[in-house]
């Protein structure tokens, strides 16, 4: 087994290399973001399977659960990479014209929610105001955990032991990681000072939180669209640059949000941090997951539990006890009330449901999403590279967040309702003719 997966590894990263070269940076992209999603998942499977194997590991896991987890990290990689590979076709799966009309109205559909995105792009002062709401709604809750519990950045653990709080602490994040990345992105168009302060105070706001993925979210994807946009403009040495300040960036994050905390120390093992850490263990973890499963399939409780996520998890016992992270928490032996859970890729909620049909088919929809999302943030961009629904687009990746770990589902239908909300708004003050622009 061993050997297959080193095959499959070496094969997927060559094909990501040759379909980087011919259909982005021959096509005059550095980057954009088809290859951006190809390359995040391909770091966390294939090219971080060396390390998933090493006794190294136990730098993050206790040696009991080490020694379970090694003999399954072929097997979580098989499975991670048939989802990999699936999300390859399902982006090719664009190419594909039956003359029934499918393609138009899978597109039209995944187009709706851009518009409401755009309405609120298009309206500033609406922006600033959901924006300044969110940050007051974060201080709030940063003022509770500070007063619980002293100073410090691990509100996440502080919220698993306050179910009460944690619906309206995530519910803040969410619109602030929103507002905070489409403000971001207008600025980056229109130059708005306004924009930047307000997208700067949610950053700071969210590195309080110590929300690696909240802060990456604000700040990723209108740096992808920038990149996108600007062309041959971005050299490749400046994107090598950004990445390993990206990997090196959550990798101090994690750790200032330990109680005991030194720059020095973080700073001399931060190789051993990226490759034996936490933050891309997607593989060891699903493997760990895997080792203790009764191979019982869940049969859909996860995602029933991710689509009750407007349902607080203290008034649910049904997702108290089958959301995903109390599940693979609970698996490893840890407590859900201190454990938010364990990474296991965009393929491993979808096998312990249902098996290896429904990898492939999640892996489908993702890859058929992404590519969409690309094509029309490339399209936006040679339409007019100064108009803002470009960014509008980006948001379709909260679905394909959703799909693969149903813990987003509470992320998606938090903007979801934002957009909602923000397009009625901008309906009835264009209706009783009061600007927003």
């Amino acid at each position: 087994m061993r050997t297959i997966a080193n095959c499959i590894a070496v094969f997927f990263v060559l094909h990501f290399i040759w379909s980087y070269i011919w259909n982005c940076y021959r096509k005059g992209y550095r980057l954009d973001f088809w290859h951006f999603s190809l390359l995040q998942m391909l770091f966390t499977t294939s090219i971080m399977l060396p390390f998933n194997r090493s006794m190294m590991n136990v730098v993050a896991l206790s040696p009991i659960l080490l020694r379970h987890a090694l003999p399954y990290v072929d097997e979580a990689y098989l499975i991670s990479a048939l989802g990999y590979g699936a999300f390859v076709i399902g982006g090719a799966l664009w190419r594909v014209n039956l003359h029934v009309g499918l393609r138009q109205k899978y597109s039209h559909l995944l187009n709706q929610p851009v518009r409401a995105a755009v309405l609120l792009l298009r309206s500033p002062r609406l922006m600033m105001f959901m924006g300044i709401a969110s940050i007051g709604m974060m201080a709030i809750i940063l003022a509770i955990y500070f007063a619980s519990v002293g100073f410090g950045l691990r509100v996440e653990g502080f919220l698993l032991t306050h179910p009460g709080v944690r619906p309206f602490a995530q519910f803040a994040a969410f619109i602030a990681m929103t507002v905070g990345g489409l403000a971001l992105g207008r600025f980056e168009i229109r130059r708005e000072r306004s924009m930047l302060i307000l997208s700067l105070l949610i950053t700071i706001a969210l590195f309080f939180y110590g929300a690696r993925a909240f802060l990456a979210s604000v700040i990723q994807l209108p740096f992808l669209v920038w990149v996108v946009r600007r062309r041959t403009r971005v050299s490749l040495f400046f994107l090598v640059g950004v990445s390993v300040f990206g990997l090196f960036g959550a990798v101090i994050l994690d750790a200032v949000r330990r109680s005991h905390f030194s720059l020095k120390q973080v700073v001399l093992s931060a190789g051993i941090a990226i490759a034996f850490g936490n933050s891309f263990s997607d593989t060891r973890d699903f493997a760990l997951v895997l080792s203790l499963w009764d191979k019982t399939f869940f049969w859909g409780k996860t995602y029933l539990a991710g689509l009750l996520a407007f349902v607080p998890r203290f008034v649910s016992p049904f997702r108290d006890k089958w959301s995903l992270g109390v599940v693979t928490a609970t698996m490893a032996g840890f407590s859900p009330e201190a454990h938010a859970g364990l990474r296991i890729g965009g393929s491993g909620e979808a096998y312990l449901n249902f098996g290896l049909p429904a990898v492939i088919l999640v892996g489908l929809f993702a890859g058929s999403v992404t590519k969409l999302i690309d094509m029309r943030i490339k399209e936006a961009v040679v339409h007019d590279p100064m108009d803002v629904r470009v960014y509008g687009y980006t948001l379709l990746a909260l679905l394909v967040g959703a799909v693969t770990n149903t813990s987003n589902f509470s992320s998606l239908y938090t903007v979801g309702m934002l957009l909602v909300f923000m397009g009625l708004v901008v309906l009835i003050s264009r209706f009783i003719k009061i600007p927003l622009g």
